[in-house]
């Protein structure tokens, strides 16, 4: 970092954070500044056998570039990278940020959080939507099926074998479909909070595809929540729904019916790939919880859901009846 300039003289610290999965991620600050320092994993840190090409990072700084040029309020500014040891620098986000996640399973659920969560991720899609530009420059989408398809939907089939021809379309599309930068990793784990700010982090598995991966990968998390604290199911669903409309309501590309009842379908992936895929929800241990949630991802795939007010009312159903509610 010295002999690059990014940071001046000798008195500084360096502090690792040790919750990722896929990268070191170290914070390096002085009196002046403060930047983050992160590099790509060869392997990462789950149970399963899981690995991926370390230039992802080159990926996420080029994405972390694309976002500050249409939600700059959104992300922190990218800095350097450093191709020959994939490392990202960026800039840090205040220290008195935290991590949206965190909030949300205290039971703090923050509806202006959510707004401009909703806000950001549509704004994303929007304005890359039709992108020639963009399309080429994120054209490659190796991390996405090393990083999420292979991971989450077919290692889910692997355990649900029939399941396949429904989910072979479900990836088809998501592999083929050409419609606007996709983030990949849009999650409360993946936004800070700062007062009235946010910042979207994590975008290395970036790449042009179809948007509704997105949105189904963010409203899992508010599934999943519900189901951990079933105490304030009512409150995770509703705010579940308001983040689906803010974006539905905002979204230019598609057709919203439409893209809602795709963007429910892989969401159904995405709730047994938290529970049976490679990267499991470290907060959904009970085996209840997981019959739960195995329980509606399988009747949204058979009932084919098309709407989000589906999954909220036989999730709270389901809730309702079990003996943890």
């Amino acid at each position: 970092m010295q002999k690059n300039g990014l940071i001046e003289g000798k008195d500084y610290t360096v502090r690792y954070f040790n919750n990722g999965v896929s990268a070191t991620v170290a914070m390096i600050e002085n009196d002046k500044k403060s930047i983050i320092a992160k590099q790509a994993l060869a392997k990462l840190n789950v149970a399963a056998d899981w690995a991926c090409d370390q230039s992802r990072m080159l990926v996420e700084q080029k994405a972390l570039t694309t976002y500050s040029k249409i939600i700059k309020e959104y992300v922190p500014a990218p800095i350097f990278y450093d191709e020959e040891n994939y490392i990202m620098v960026r800039e840090a986000a205040p220290r008195s940020s935290s991590m949206w996640k965190e909030q949300l399973l205290k039971g703090v659920l923050d509806f202006s959080v959510a707004e401009k969560a909703a806000q950001a991720l549509s704004a994303i899609h929007n304005r890359t939507a039709g992108d020639r530009q963009v399309a080429e420059e994120f054209k490659e989408i190796k991390f996405f099926y090393d990083l999420r398809i292979e991971p989450y939907i077919e290692t889910v089939v692997k355990v649900h074998p029939q399941l396949k021809e429904h989910a072979d379309r479900i990836v088809d599309r998501l592999m083929n479909q050409k419609i606007a930068l996709v983030h990949g990793d849009y999650s409360p784990k993946n936004i800070l909070v700062d007062q009235d700010r946010l910042y979207v982090l994590d975008l290395e598995v970036s790449h042009y595809g179809n948007p509704a991966f997105d949105l189904a990968f963010f409203t899992n998390h508010f599934v999943l929540k519900a189901v951990k604290n079933s105490r304030w199911y009512n409150a995770y669903l509703t705010m579940l729904d308001f983040i689906a409309q803010s974006y539905l309501k905002a979204i230019e590309f598609a057709d919203a019916k439409e893209f809602e009842h795709e963007a429910v379908q892989i969401l159904a992936y995405h709730m047994l790939a938290r529970i049976d895929g490679k990267s499991p929800a470290e907060y959904i241990t009970d085996s209840l919880d997981k019959d739960i949630v195995r329980a509606v991802a399988f009747k949204i795939i058979e009932q084919d859901s098309s709407c989000y007010d589906d999954v909220i009312s036989e999730l709270a159903a389901v809730l309702r009846k079990s003996k943890k509610y």
